[in-house]
């Protein structure tokens, strides 16, 4: 049966199981062919149907990165789509890789974070996860450290106790100041308790 008449929208249901059961079997039988068909139908005029194909590739993305990692190209374009959901659903499937394609990502940084201020939480968080994984890379550590602390000091309080318990693991010498002054600095803004001594937790750690 072709790629498309698996998809939630075809066969009339309004979930996301037919998606990730379409995920999984494609993973589990390491299926390429079925990917690279997946990767021509987000060209698709329908939005049920891109929606649907971004949703499975992603997913594919979160059980077997390697079996998308190397349309990187077509995902990156997507980020620039005029459908939200398509942004998002790029930046997630991004992140999901971002191991595997350390020096290409980081060499369109630029690009991918320009791309994520788009409103879209999901999308921004997403880009955060992927530039952690980049920094683990010691080739680009120093540079995505100072370009993390950047995001990090602009995000909204919302996220910032997420994004600062993201980035805390790939901290390094030469940034640690940084780091700590802007925790410092936000931490008397945040409204909630919560968010607080998510934060305290993050500087203990720093110590």
């Amino acid at each position: 049966m072709p790629i498309i008449e698996q998809l939630a929208s075809s066969l009339g249901k309004r979930d996301e199981a037919p998606n990730i059961a379409l995920a999984q079997k494609i993973v589990i039988s390491n299926d390429k062919n079925a990917v690279v068909e997946l990767v021509t139908l987000l060209d698709h005029k329908k939005v049920d149907v891109f929606s649907d194909v971004i949703k499975v590739l992603y997913e594919i993305g979160e059980r077997k990165p390697e079996l998308i990692a190397e349309h990187y190209h077509v995902f990156k374009a997507c980020t620039t789509h005029k459908n939200k959901r398509m942004i998002w659903g790029a930046f997630t499937a991004i992140q999901s890789f971002a191991h595997l394609k350390t020096k290409r990502i980081f060499n369109d940084l630029p690009e991918l974070i320009k791309a994520s201020n788009c409103d879209s939480v999901i999308a921004k968080d997403n880009l955060m996860k992927a530039m952690v994984k980049v920094a683990a890379d010691k080739t680009f550590t120093d540079d995505v450290c100072v370009l993390l602390l950047e995001q990090l000091s602009a995000s909204p309080n919302n996220q910032f106790p997420m994004y600062s318990e993201l980035v805390l693991p790939v901290i390094i010498a030469k940034t640690k100041k940084q780091f700590r002054d802007v925790l410092e600095q936000r931490v008397s803004t945040l409204e909630k308790e919560s968010q607080k001594n998510r934060i305290l937790k993050v500087m203990k750690k720093l110590s």
